[in-house]
């Protein structure tokens, strides 16, 4: 019997050997080299078969994603249900087709924001803008903030973001940006893992699901 589980591992390790490079780099490429759990987004990573190779499943980008060692393990331990990787792959998917990696660290930043206590100038507003312009965030002039006398103003919500200006920029014009509830559902269905929450959203501003996207959402 132990030698019969030996020889599975062995079998399986050796289909997991035949990833190809620039498939390995696909996926790492489309994960941001990051760990794919957006509540962890750890700088090491393992790729984890979303449709097991007992399964069937293939070594093909749309049926890999990048996972760091802990969060991997955790999916095998049934730590981590399959369904919550099957929607930070759809994720994953959705923001190389439509915005970039720094969108996606914005959305969970603001989703971590301490609501007005964020205030920006105009160029700090720029690091929202596809976002804003897929209705995921808003802006608010703020009109209640006066910055001279002030110290500078910082904001660091860890891992994500550390923004620090000088009081005297925010004393000519100054914003706050949040998330819209549109963006709030996205963020809070990402980190769920809930995948019909997910597609609903994508639905809504016009994301066109890639056969693969449709694929993973079944």
């Amino acid at each position: 019997m132990q030698k019969k589980a030996s020889s599975q591992v062995n079998s399986n390790s050796e289909k997991r050997k035949s990833i190809t490079e620039p498939i390995k780099r696909e996926v790492l490429t489309e994960a941001g080299y990051i760990c794919a759990n957006p509540g962890c987004r750890t700088i090491l990573f393992e790729l984890h078969h979303i449709t097991y190779v007992a399964e069937g499943g293939k070594d093909t980008a749309d049926n890999l994603i990048a996972l760091c060692p802990n969060c991997h393990s955790r999916v095998h331990s049934k730590q981590i249900h399959r369904e919550s990787v099957r929607a930070w792959k759809i994720m994953t998917v959705a923001i190389n087709r439509a915005w970039t990696k720094e969108t996606a660290t914005s959305l969970l930043f603001l989703n971590s924001a301490p609501g007005n206590d964020l205030v920006l100038t105009g160029d700090g507003v720029v690091r929202f803008a596809d976002l804003i312009v897929s209705g995921l965030a808003e802006v608010i002039e703020r009109n209640d903030f006066v910055g001279e006398g002030h110290e500078p103003f910082l904001v660091t919500i860890e891992p994500y973001m550390k923004y620090k200006y000088p009081a005297a920029e925010l004393s000519k014009r100054a914003y706050s940006v949040r998330l819209t509830t549109k963006g709030t559902l996205l963020a809070e269905a990402w980190k769920l893992g809930d995948v019909e929450g997910i597609n609903a959203v994508l639905g809504e501003i016009d994301q066109k699901p890639s056969p693969d996207h449709t694929l993973l959402a079944e």
